[in-house]
């Protein structure tokens, strides 16, 4: 071998051993940790609810509304509610002309519980519903049913508080609201007659004026009463303003002014004022005692004789 070739072997050699070196310190060197990369959050998006929510239709006030005043189609209106409220109303239509027994405020919702119930319905501002006995032994009182108009006739014996006999019209057209058995919230038809029996009216209930309840009072105590059934074509009244005023029991306060003294003609004063017997039903005149011994009618040249008659704390005088 020559000496070039030994030179080239050596250096093969030394550079063999110095990447064998190398490659063991490479092998022995722990890496590097990778770069840490921060990672962004990610949240769930929110749940998007798209079921539509069901309202009820509700009649409310469209103002506010007094009791007693008949509803007008302008006085409710519809409103859409998440519950409909326990009986209301989902129409507005079948309350109109229906009355309120409270009052109520400007959206609120009608109830069942807030409309007026039973006859007091069909009343009229300033009337009272009264019931009276009907004497059906007194004929007039058949053929009479709710709705029908009657007038009311009163007749009244001698007693100590009127000293004649007499019968007069005390209420013309009255409206009657009940009649035996039927009524104006029931009327009896031909399905509700099958299976019942047939009972004979013994009372009436009529629509009276507030400033009359008085007077039918005492008429049903001190006399009997007389229905007459009359043609609702007939608006005959009598004329109150050409007979003289009955004298309440109250009598008014002195002093008072014009606008007070107007006042006592409104139904609910002359109410409170009262009636007497002796003021409904006018008294027979008395007869003058230049006429005590003149012969009775149809007794010419015959001296009038009477004789007093007393029964219990009742009297009168007696012409024979």
């Amino acid at each position: 071998m020559s000496s070039m070739s030994k030179i080239v072997a050596g250096v093969l050699v030394l550079l063999a051993i110095v990447l064998g070196v190398f490659a063991a310190r490479l092998a022995l060197k722990e890496p590097e940790p990778a770069p840490v990369v921060a990672q962004r959050e990610v949240r769930p998006e929110p749940v998007v609810e798209t079921k539509e929510r069901t309202l009820y239709p509700v009649v409310v006030a469209a103002r506010d509304l007094e009791p007693g005043v008949p509803l007008r189609a302008e006085d409710l209106q519809m409103d859409g509610w998440p519950a409909a409220p326990a009986q209301g109303f989902a129409q507005a239509d079948p309350l109109v002309g229906e009355k309120l027994r409270e009052a109520l405020r400007k959206g609120e919702p009608l109830t069942e519980r807030l409309l007026a119930q039973g006859l007091s319905r069909h009343l009229q501002a300033g009337e009272r519903a009264i019931m009276v006995a009907v004497d059906e032994s007194l004929g007039g009182a058949g053929g009479i049913a709710p709705g029908d108009r009657v007038d009311v006739f009163f007749t009244l014996g001698r007693d100590n508080e009127n000293q004649n006999t007499q019968a007069r019209l005390l209420l013309p057209s009255a409206r009657v609201l009940a009649f035996g058995q039927d009524s104006l919230d029931g009327p009896v038809g031909a399905e509700a007659q099958k299976g019942r029996t047939s009972v004979a009216a013994r009372s009436a209930m009529l629509a009276v004026p507030l400033a009359e309840v008085n007077g039918l009072l005492l008429a049903m105590g001190k006399g009997k009463l007389q229905l007459a059934l009359r043609s609702p074509e007939d608006k005959a009244q009598p004329d109150a303003a050409l007979f003289a005023e009955r004298e309440p029991v109250l009598q008014a306060r002195a002093g008072l002014s014009p606008d007070e003294r107007e006042r006592l003609r409104q139904a609910e004063n002359l109410a409170y004022a009262g009636d007497s017997i002796a003021s409904l039903a006018a008294s027979e005149p008395a007869v003058p005692e230049s006429q005590a011994g003149q012969a009775a009618p149809g007794k010419k040249g015959d001296a009038a004789r009477s004789v007093q008659v007393i029964r219990g704390r009742q009297s009168g005088l007696h012409h024979y």
